[in-house]
């Protein structure tokens, strides 16, 4: 494409509302350059297509479509960006990822403007293209729970309807152990219950059970158009998905990792529950010993670790488990 419209910069552009990023270029842009580029992006002549729906129809357009040079280097957006860039001509377009993202193609120029034909010729590669780009999305979700399968990681998919569609046997595992009623397919109805509310995109939910903390944190929902089929039979051809990653820390992994630091096993257990963000009173209860009894363990790993404050401690204790993993 870049051959076909003779352009001295290509870019790939993220659009998120009404602000933009850069995925990839053939100019490097500075951070601060797309902060000016965002704080002026209504001044664009093709704001059209920037602020364009996903599900709207995919089109391209040239700046002199819908506006003059003389006009738009009037903006703040001409003389602080493009100016600056030696861009005095661009052909854009906008194209749908996965259903609910956009990206945006954009071809400049500093000499020549381009012609009504580049636009209807760059019209006809979009579909062409958004469909590359689904079919390398799917191809990377397969190879990633490929690799999480192998890698023995928690981990589910369940669609925009609460239908769990795959997950791995350490997941599997996780819901039966932790969750006492499931979906016919085998989703906690917690969890489901959790999803009907439309969590935002990573999300943590945890539960604090006996002897351990679960954790999941939630993705948004992606558009799978199909390749899933190799390793789930059944599935819809079409389908939205989203991402459970699961996370099991267990009390006594905890302890083990935090006696290395030359704790006893009660010290240790009171760092647990600190860096759990538990209070004195709220520690005493869950070990069953007086307050008075938990504070005088806290001075004596506060005095082993060589810290004063409960955060210092909180931040040896997760050293440890970081050092230890």
């Amino acid at each position: 494409m870049q051959t076909l419209f003779r352009v001295d910069i290509q870019m790939v552009n993220t659009v998120h509302g009404d602000q933009m990023g850069v995925y990839t270029t053939t100019c490097p842009v500075p951070a601060e350059q797309m902060e000016v580029f965002n704080a002026h992006i209504h001044q664009h002549p093709l704001i059209e297509l920037i602020m364009r729906r996903p599900g709207e129809p995919m089109r391209a357009a040239r700046w002199s479509d819908y506006t003059t040079l003389r006009r738009f280097k009037q903006t703040g957006l001409y003389h602080d960006y493009f100016r600056k860039l030696g861009m005095r001509r661009q052909l854009a377009a906008t194209l749908d990822v996965n259903g609910e993202n956009t990206i945006a193609l954009a071809f400049s120029r500093s000499g020549s403007d381009f012609r009504p034909d580049d636009a209807s010729l760059l019209e006809l590669f979009l579909p062409h293209v958004q469909c590359m780009i689904q079919n390398m999305i799917d191809r990377e979700v397969v190879l990633a729970l490929c690799d999480v399968a192998m890698n023995n990681e928690a981990v589910m998919l369940v669609d925009d309807s609460g239908a769990l569609v795959y997950a791995t046997e350490h997941a599997r595992r996780l819901a039966r152990e932790h969750f006492s009623v499931h979906t016919a397919d085998g989703l906690p109805v917690e969890i489901r219950s959790w999803l009907q509310g439309s969590p935002a995109l990573g999300l943590v939910r945890i539960w604090d059970l006996p002897g351990c903390r679960l954790s999941c944190t939630c993705s948004g929902l992606v558009r799978i158009e199909g390749a899933l089929d190799e390793i789930c039979q059944g599935m819809r051809s079409s389908t939205h998905v989203r991402r459970l990653s699961f996370v099991e820390s267990r009390m006594e992994q905890t302890v083990k990792v935090l006696q290395v630091l030359g704790l006893t096993l009660r010290e240790a257990e009171v760092l647990h529950w600190m860096a759990e963000g538990k209070r004195n009173g709220e520690i005493a209860i869950i070990l069953g010993m007086k307050e008075r009894t938990v504070d005088k363990h806290r001075e004596h790993l506060f005095a082993k670790l060589g810290v004063e404050t409960r955060t210092a401690a909180v931040a040896a204790a997760r050293n440890a488990a970081v050092l230890q993993n």
